[in-house]
C-alpha cells in the first residue's frame, strides 16, 4: 500500500477489490483512487463514462479519468457522481500530449492546449 500523504493512500487495483463495505475499519477514512484511466473519449479505450461510475459505486474507489488531450470524460463522470453525491471530491483530469511527452493534468477546469511546450516552474 502506498502513501500520498496523512489524508490519501492508495490500495490494491480496482479488479482486487469487491464490496466497499468489506474494506478494513482503518481504510474508511481514506480515499482510495484509480489514479490514470482512459474512457471511451480517447482513442485507446472503450470503457464507457456509465461503466467507470458503476465501478465507483462497487468499489468506492474515485476514477481519475485522464484522457488523451480532453477532460470531457473526466467532466462526464463527476457531472454523474455530483448528481448523486453533492460532496464528491471532483477532480477533473487530462492526459496532455506536449512537445516533452505527456503530463498528468489534476483539478482542470477546462482542455490544455496540446503539443505545448513544457516548461519547470522554478
Amino acid at each position: 500500500m502506498l502513501r500520498i500523504s496523512e489524508n490519501v493512500k492508495i490500495s490494491q487495483p480496482i479488479a482486487q477489490l469487491g464490496d466497499p463495505s468489506s474494506v478494513d475499519e482503518s481504510d474508511r477514512e481514506c480515499m482510495r483512487f484509480d489514479m490514470h484511466l482512459h474512457s471511451n473519449y480517447s482513442e485507446d479505450s472503450s470503457i464507457s463514462v456509465k461503466t467507470i461510475v458503476q465501478c465507483y459505486r462497487r468499489t468506492g474507489i474515485l476514477p481519475l479519468v485522464c484522457d488523451h488531450n480532453s477532460i470531457s470524460g473526466s467532466e462526464k463522470v463527476f457531472g454523474i457522481l455530483g448528481k448523486s453525491n453533492p460532496d464528491i471530491t471532483c477532480i477533473q483530469a487530462e492526459e496532455i500530449l506536449t512537445s516533452d511527452g505527456e503530463i498528468i493534468g489534476l483539478f482542470l477546469q477546462e482542455n490544455i492546449k496540446p503539443y505545448q511546450v513544457s516548461r519547470r516552474n522554478p
